[in-house]
């Protein structure tokens, strides 16, 4: 079972781009395979991520000392901003903890809530939203509701079900590059007799339409960690340089496991600068690792892309980062990383398991 499909299984759910960022740190073979342990070393840190990044949050939006904590209305509008659960449930969450806490003789101020407290609630929400998810197929709550906005919209009569003709037109709206695509054409008829096996009756009925979307969700995930592993073999990358790399990556991301040429324009401009023919190159260097219909780039592309700059010595950067490399090594610094140079390339090119 892939490791994407098993954290959604436990109430994980986080982007496959994002995700295959902590495994790398897990897997420090390499190997694309997690044994239990290193299982559950990803899923702490997953964990230790979601609440720096929840913490982070709700210390952004204090003002004053950061201890005084944030006004009630406020705390509950960002857990719903956190986009874990809706206010409604936030604020039932909150006088869940109010009345919790009266009962073990704390006293609640009624104006303000402190981050433990935040933490606190968020972390006992999540727990029981993570139950939720593995009879969900491994959506959350909110993803469940939009696919529902989504049935609905295909089940024009309203009668609560789909035929094979809604079922196709879904598949080819949501998910064209699978649908087109004549290689994947055997793994989605898969997809669909495993779905059809599992339903009662001849059409779609929503709770299988979360099947269908499930796997189809686990097949593209699937799609780009195997397109990954492709691209790092054709580079020659190793495991450091990749993860360098895709902390760059993350760093541009546009939210939709995305890197914009513009991003490429800024971290190369952090090396070295770019004039007005160094940007014409780059923005058809982009064009060519892209297909050239768009201007962004996912990450196994933004690899290649990488690859392609530093053999043509684009801007002179493999220059200027090998020097950089023999500077800091001079000093006994070791060699230059994409975090001190903004982008940089360290080299030459060069149990029971799961399945990454």
């Amino acid at each position: 079972m892939g490791v994407s499909k098993l954290l959604r299984s436990l109430g994980y759910a986080f982007p496959v781009e994002f995700l295959q960022h902590f495994i790398a740190k897990v897997d420090v073979d390499g190997s694309g395979k997690l044994d239990f342990g290193e299982l559950r070393k990803l899923i702490r840190m997953l964990r230790d991520e979601e609440l720096a990044r929840v913490k982070g949050a709700f210390f952004a939006r204090c003002t004053g000392r950061q201890e005084e904590g944030l006004p009630k209305p406020q705390a509950i509008r960002l857990l719903g901003q956190l986009g874990i659960f809706g206010e409604a449930r936030a604020a039932q969450a909150f006088e869940k903890k109010k009345k919790k806490s009266a009962q073990s003789g704390h006293v609640v101020a009624e104006e303000l809530v402190d981050v433990r407290t935040f933490l606190q609630v968020f972390a006992e929400e999540q727990r029981r939203e993570r139950k939720r998810m593995g009879a969900q197929c491994g959506f959350s709550a909110q993803e469940v509701q939009d696919l529902k906005n989504i049935f609905n919209y295909y089940d024009k009569d309203g009668a609560g079900d789909l035929g094979p003709k809604d079922e196709i037109r879904i598949i080819t709206d949501l998910y064209p590059e699978i649908a087109h695509d004549a290689e994947m054409r055997p793994l989605l008829l898969e997809v669909v007799r495993n779905v059809d096996e599992h339903r009662k009756t001849e059409r779609l009925e929503f709770k299988d339409f979360l099947r269908l979307m499930q796997h189809l969700r686990d097949l593209k995930d699937q799609t780009k960690v195997n397109k990954e592993m492709s691209a790092v073999k054709n580079c020659g990358f190793s495991v450091q340089e990749v993860q360098e790399f895709r902390q760059l990556f993350l760093e541009g991301d546009n939210g939709y496991g995305e890197f914009s040429l513009e991003e490429a324009q800024r971290i190369l401009g952090k090396v070295t600068p770019l004039g007005a023919g160094y940007l014409k190159e780059l923005a058809q260097i982009f064009g060519d690792v892209s297909g050239g219909e768009v201007d962004v780039v996912d990450f196994p592309d933004f690899l290649l892309l990488m690859k392609r700059l530093i053999d043509v010595n684009f801007a002179r950067i493999r220059d200027i980062t090998s020097a950089l490399s023999h500077e800091n090594s001079a000093v006994g610094g070791g060699a230059v990383s994409a975090t001190t140079t903004g982008m940089a390339y360290d080299g030459l090119g060069s149990t029971t398991s799961l399945d990454l």
